[in-house]
């Protein structure tokens, strides 16, 4: 039996079937070996027949020429069920990336969130260490994950080292995950590379580095106007409040002042009008007393109640027994004049408390009238605060 023979035999395929029908039947191994304990050295010898049907076609195809539409198909499903290069000793296939290892990590993120990344890591190379010189192989990213055949149950193991300019497959399925998923991902790839293509453009205005730094210059002043313009308008609010506080402070200190003027004022009001209720009752008992007839005086104790005219203020008064008294202009008609000496004016009694009851009066209603004009600017200042 001839190795191509012997590889159709493990696959359970013959010569005349399609590389379809040879991929469907890979498959099948594949997952009937993964879920077995003892599969692993199956997986190997399964996966060593696959790559070397597909290698035998591609090679039969280019001897017949790629310009023929049959070989091109053929070569085309080659690449598409095996699009790299297979180490299956190593269980490892290195695809040549189109695209950076930055967009690769994005796709994988993007189709498998929950994978295990390690991080880019770096190798010793043992013979550069004996020989003095240290020299390290770059290894990449790492992630470890598991995906699921499409219509089958079964969760296999896939392990991607994304590099540069390759990514590594490995695991117990790399193969099979390369024949069904990788054109999908090649294409993810290429709309993510596109769109950071689109956002790294920047458009041409056609202005030079020098035409350039002057519009910068420029947006930098007129955005120091601005700052100063804002600044000032800043200062004056702060100027304003500051003003409007001190106002309210020096009118709360006035309010102060006059709730304290005009307690003191109610308190003498209160005394003033009590001395003069004392003086009313007294003056109409000294009346009651003094007005009564001889005849009613006499005869009954009942007081008159016509009450005896005051004589106006400045009048002479009678003086009992029929002396009359000296006023005191009669008695500054014996001043000396040549001596110079003038004898001081006297008052009556009566008249003095009469005057100072009328001034007292008089600050009394002065008094009230300040305190109704305090009360009614108060409240009117009161009323604009709030």
């Amino acid at each position: 039996m001839q190795p191509i023979d012997k590889s159709l035999a493990l696959l359970g395929t013959t010569k005349n079937a399609t590389l379809t029908e040879i991929k469907a039947s890979y498959r099948k191994k594949v997952l009937a070996y993964s879920s077995s304990a003892t599969g692993a050295a199956k997986l190997e010898e399964i996966s060593t027949a696959y790559v070397e049907i597909l290698e035998d076609h591609q090679q039969k195809a280019l001897q017949q020429g790629s310009e023929d539409p049959q070989s091109a198909e053929i070569l085309q499903k080659c690449e598409e069920f095996l699009p790299g290069q297979a180490k299956v000793k190593s269980s490892l296939l290195i695809i040549k990336l189109k695209h950076s290892g930055n967009v690769w990590k994005k796709v994988i993120k993007q189709k498998y969130p929950g994978a295990v990344s390690t991080g880019a890591r770096a190798k010793t190379d043992k013979k550069g260490a004996k020989n003095g010189k240290k020299k390290e192989a770059p290894l990449g990213n790492k992630f470890s994950t598991t995906w699921r055949p499409v219509g089958d149950y079964i969760h296999l193991k896939v392990i991607f080292n994304i590099q540069d300019t390759s990514l590594q497959v490995s695991g117990t399925s790399y193969i099979l995950w390369a024949a069904e998923n990788y054109q999908e991902f090649c294409k993810i790839a290429d709309e993510i590379a596109a769109k950071e293509a689109e956002e790294e453009e920047e458009p041409d205005d056609g202005l030079d580095d020098g035409q350039k730094m002057d519009e910068i210059i420029r947006c930098i002043r007129g955005m120091k106007g601005e700052i100063d313009h804002i600044t000032a308008k800043i200062e004056t609010l702060e100027m304003n409040q500051e003003t409007a506080h001190n106002e309210n402070m020096s009118t709360h200190t006035r309010l102060d002042e006059m709730a304290v003027k005009v307690k003191e004022i109610r308190q003498l009001t209160g005394v003033s009008a009590k001395i003069q209720e004392d003086r009313d009752i007294k003056h109409a008992k000294r009346t009651v007393t003094t007005d009564t007839a001889p005849e009613a005086r006499s005869s009954s104790p009942v007081k008159s109640p016509l009450k005896k005219k005051r004589p106006p203020p400045g009048s002479p008064r009678k003086i009992p027994g029929g002396k009359k008294k000296t006023t005191a202009e009669e008695k500054n008609k014996f001043d000396d004049p040549d001596s110079g000496y003038k004898s001081p004016p006297k008052y009556e009694k009566e008249e003095v408390v009469k005057r100072m009851e009328e001034e007292d009066d008089e600050k009394i209603e002065e008094m009230i009238d300040d305190i109704s004009t305090n009360e009614m600017f108060g409240s009117s200042i009161l009323s604009m605060e709030n």
